[in-house]
């Protein structure tokens, strides 16, 4: 059944929360300047807010890369600010040592919060203990490690299974027998996202086991997957079905699909996360049939903003919030696009 977030009022919005995506399609250079910093230590870009704010966040992004990862980021920024927050971005672009030293210069420099998407689970449990002794809250985001103060987590394997669930709606619709081709768009080389691929092979195991597994290909954004989908694509031309664990694996698929003439009312993709790319797709039912959303950046921005006052403030909160699965499809993308935060820009 499609969870519907149409009317959503804002204390379901925190109360509830959500999100985070694995990986997302690649900039197009039409994005705005960005507002965040890829630094080994904390800027000093706005030393007069930093020193009357209530509060000093640090933010460290593994990838911000990743679009969802960088609205989510600059949100956090935005909606901080107005809680009386100086947020500081940075990122250590997968380097788990140099985000070990941002994390030293935010303790050293007085911080009162850091979020964390960490790069490495087990040495980021080990810093997290150092700098929850010295009294500095450790927000855990996306990504489980020890010794977290709170955090937004994603239970293994379950929005992969879900996304399968969703696909085989799809199969068992277009092939009477449920036999389909499918291609797995997945990821090998974070924890999180590995459980999230093993999670849409057991969803179709349960789901529709008449399926076939036809490849599977890696990669943590679109620029990633295009080439070795296309590659996927020539192995396997009567391919009815790619499943990808991201938004950038769907993207890539579609076009890669498009590219070489696969494109049919009998071909789909479906996916976890929704994005602007993936929004758009939907709402012009091109290719991509469904996707599972996780919430959006701005979303996601305003409920861990929201438990970090209330965390700050001595208030009680929730430690672990779980993000939500929302089931998006060309019929309601324009209605959850406005709750979540996507733009569909071709509906403009």
């Amino acid at each position: 059944m499609r969870k519907k977030l149409l009317a959503l009022g804002m204390s379901f919005l925190f109360g509830t929360t959500l999100i985070i995506s694995g990986c997302g399609n690649s900039n197009d250079g039409n994005v705005s300047e960005p507002t965040v910093e890829n630094t080994a230590a904390p800027a000093e870009d706005s030393q007069s807010s930093k020193e009357n704010a209530k509060w000093k966040v640090g933010l460290t992004i593994t990838d911000l890369t990743v679009p969802v990862w960088e609205d989510y980021a600059n949100a956090v920024k935005k909606y901080g600010e107005q809680e009386g927050m100086y947020v500081n971005i940075v990122s250590p672009e997968g380097n788990a040592a140099e985000q070990i030293s941002q994390m030293e210069n935010f303790v050293t420099d007085g911080y009162d919060v850091i979020i964390v998407s960490a790069a490495d689970n087990e040495s980021m449990g080990q810093e997290a203990k150092k700098v929850t002794d010295e009294g500095v809250i450790v927000f855990s985001q996306g990504y489980e490690f020890d010794n977290y103060s709170a955090a937004m987590l994603e239970e293994k394997q379950v929005f992969g299974h879900h996304t399968a669930e969703m696909a085989s709606k799809w199969i068992h619709e277009k092939f009477s027998d449920g036999k389909c081709k499918v291609i797995v768009a997945g990821n090998q080389t974070i924890p999180l996202m590995m459980e999230r691929t093993e999670g849409i092979y057991n969803g179709l195991k349960e789901f529709a086991p008449n399926t076939e597994v036809v490849a599977t290909v890696y990669g943590s954004n679109e620029e990633e997957f295009l080439p070795v989908m296309e590659n996927a694509f020539t192995a396997n031309p009567d391919v009815d079905m790619v499943i990808s664990y991201c938004a950038g694996g769907a993207l890539a698929a579609r076009e890669a699909a498009k590219g070489m003439g696969m494109d049919s009312d009998d071909f789909g993709i479906f996916c976890t996360d929704c994005d602007d790319g993936v929004a758009d797709a939907l709402y012009n039912d091109d290719l991509i049939r469904g996707a599972l959303s996780m919430g959006g950046g701005d979303y996601m921005a305003k409920a861990v903003v929201e438990t970090l006052v209330k965390m700050l403030n001595g208030e009680d909160y929730d430690k672990v919030i779980n993000f939500p699965e929302i089931e998006v499809y060309k019929d309601d993308v324009l209605e959850q696009a406005d709750a979540l935060g996507y733009t569909v820009q071709s509906a403009k």
